[in-house]
């Protein structure tokens, strides 16, 4: 029996959905404009305090580490994706990594 992807595998887009152009213009009034470096961290695992961010150009790399400090990454979102950390929404800390790419 041929190998299957996974029911995860095959939902990226309802996991990760990207927002079209004129989503990405009726958000631009709740926000600003930042440029990141390649590797500079947006946010890091015990931050608070983030919120949504829309990524307009570049990627941005979202990661964990695990107890011995490897780091994993668990999805690169690209022009049109957003990134959030739901820990925020309730003022608790952020539980992942996530750095330009």
């Amino acid at each position: 029996m041929a190998d299957r992807p996974s029911i995860v595998d095959t939902r990226a887009e309802q996991r990760f959905p990207k927002l079209l152009p004129d989503e990405i213009e009726r958000l631009r009034r709740f926000g600003e404009v930042r440029r990141y470096g390649e590797g500079v961290a947006h946010w890091r695992l015990g931050e608070t305090g983030h919120g949504l961010a829309v990524i307009l150009s570049g990627a941005v790399v979202v990661t964990r580490r695990d107890e011995h400090g490897r780091v994993t990454a668990i999805v690169t979102h690209g022009a049109g994706s957003f990134a959030g950390e739901l820990a925020q929404l309730s003022g608790q800390p952020t539980l992942v990594d996530a750095h330009a790419g």
